[in-house]
């Protein structure tokens, strides 16, 4: 019974990651270029020159002994990463608008009366802008953008230092190459300092306390301190990732499953039950204990908050973003007509001094839409969003307008790849979709690990996945705040499938089928 219930939960998680497989093939960075035909060429010329060496495997690795021997250096690596970011940042940055560019500007000082009361889920990252303004200008450094962009090169940096931390422990292998698809994915994004990439290292070492913590459970080595210790350090992390992404809670949920799965479906002897139950409540303690003291702590800052004007009674309710995932005018991204609706109630419900008046008004909203959709209609809208929320390689690279703002240099090879209107485009989504579609595989692949750690990795990607299924979604860029996840599945999978040793296992097979003909004939 444990076992079906176990091999249920695996089936339904493959085929969510087998549909997302299955919608990168079909991204519109392929269908929206000329060069279609000619990436879907070169992908079955590929696939047939591994085929037909396959059975020399041996050799080819020795043809490409010296390329290989570059993938131990792992300062080229960087060299690389950081010298390609470094020329985004000072040939591509740009004043970014919508919630980022709003931001920015109350962090040097621009008085915004409306933003933090309707989106006190930004205040964090105004903080950290805060100092960071701050920061530049005893530096002397007057341009702000490129503080910004800096700082968020640190923080990209640091979450892909972490990954391959994490990645060198769980698979004894230096593997900081492997991460080459995941990087270009997210650098051009190191010139848009918002928070989908501020919190990227601190889920990064959160990941890294989870992984330390499931390697003591399996070599039974868990202690009390050892819960104590990791417990302070992830309700630490926890609480800050929290004030930039509150997302990040559905890892803390992706744990809660995991443990109570593996309670329910591992036999343990009484003993061992009891020693469990005690050492996830002393974790709880310790992790909610922590959180709870600093989100009091800066419940009181914020009451005495100079910076910006903050109404709580007008703050949007979790049921705007319900009903604006909901919204077919956007496909379930963000939706202004909705914003303004949602909006108007807020401020009535303020002049009452209730709350209640926005939820009321966006429940009914909700029931009209489910009703229209019905649910044959409903399970296709969805559907529909599930394969924009994971199809696009780019993570929605150039959907924000005020990227549209920037001026196209003409014969600049940096523009006419990563600008909308530039002429080689068109490569740089293809490259993208075609690394998206590679790292998809892996995660795909991640199912041939059982661990605890991979697990919780899937369970929590599972969380995001309907999540954004449930609230405002519609684009892929949703991804970029749990690349680390992602990434780390990703490598997992493909280094599972390396171990299997298949060119091997494929000439085992190809001399037992060609012993058998021998014999028959």
């Amino acid at each position: 019974m444990r076992n079906r219930i176990r091999n249920a939960i695996d089936i339904t998680i493959l085929g969510l990651f087998i549909l997302i497989l299955a919608g990168t093939f079909a991204s519109k960075n392929f269908t929206d270029t000329q060069q279609f035909g000619l990436v879907v060429a070169w992908l079955f010329f590929i696939a047939g020159i591994i085929t037909i060496f396959a059975r020399e495997h041996d050799i080819v690795l020795k043809e490409f002994k010296k390329l290989s021997l570059l993938t131990h250096k792992a300062w080229l690596f960087w060299a690389l990463v950081i010298v390609y970011q470094l020329i985004l940042i000072r040939f591509f940055s740009f004043q970014t608008g919508y919630d980022a560019g709003i931001v920015r500007a109350a962090a040097m000082g621009v008085r915004s009366n409306w933003y933090f009361s309707i989106n006190p889920n930004n205040l964090g990252l105004l903080y950290l802008e805060r100092l960071i303004f701050i920061i530049s200008k005893i530096l002397g450094i007057h341009n702000f953008s490129y503080m910004l962009n800096a700082v968020n090169l640190v923080f990209i940096d640091g979450a892909i230092l972490m990954m391959s931390v994490i990645l060198r422990k769980y698979t004894n292998k230096k593997i900081i190459w492997a991460l080459l698809p995941v990087t270009f994915i997210i650098s051009p994004w190191v010139v848009v300092a918002y928070s989908d990439t501020f919190m990227l290292p601190l889920l990064a070492c959160l990941l890294w306390i989870i992984q330390n913590v499931t390697e003591l459970v399996k070599k039974h080595q868990l202690t009390i301190k050892a819960i104590v210790i990791n417990g302070l350090s992830f309700g630490g992390l926890l609480f800050f990732a929290y004030q930039l992404r509150p997302t990040i809670l559905i890892i803390v949920v992706a744990i809660g499953v995991e443990v109570l799965f593996s309670l329910l479906l591992t036999e343990r002897k009484q003993k061992n039950k009891r020693q469990c139950l005690l050492y996830i409540i002393v974790g709880m303690a310790t992790v909610i204990g922590l959180f709870g003291v600093l989100q009091i702590g800066k419940s009181y800052a914020t009451k005495n908050e100079t910076l910006v004007n903050i109404n709580k009674n007008v703050s949007f309710t979790p049921t705007h973003f319900i009903m604006m995932g909901m919204s077919t005018d956007s496909q379930g991204g963000f939706s202004m007509k909705d914003y303004d609706y949602s909006l108007k109630y807020a401020v009535k419900g303020d002049q009452k001094h209730s709350q209640g008046e926005e939820d009321r008004a966006n429940i009914r909203k909700i029931k009209k839409r489910l009703k229209n959709f019905g649910v044959t209609g409903y399970l296709k809208f969805l559907a529909l969003k599930y394969y924009r929320n994971t199809s696009d390689g780019t993570l929605a690279w150039a959907n924000d307008s005020s990227l549209y703002s920037v001026s196209v240099k003409k014969h600049s090879v940096l523009y006419s790849l990563l600008h909308p209107y530039g002429s080689r485009y068109s490569y740089f989504r293809i490259v993208a979709q075609i690394l998206w579609i590679f790292t998809m595989i892996g995660v795909v692949l991640s199912l041939l690990d059982s661990s605890l750690f991979a697990r919780i990795l899937r369970m929590s990607f599972i969380g995001l996945l309907l999540f954004l299924l449930i609230f405002e979604g519609g684009r892929s860029r949703y991804m970029l705040q749990f690349i680390p996840i992602i990434g780390l599945l990703s490598m997992i999978g493909w280094s599972k499938l390396k171990a299997l040793n298949l060119p091997r296992i494929l000439e085992w097979h190809l001399d037992s089928s060609s012993n058998l003909s021998n014999k028959r004939r």
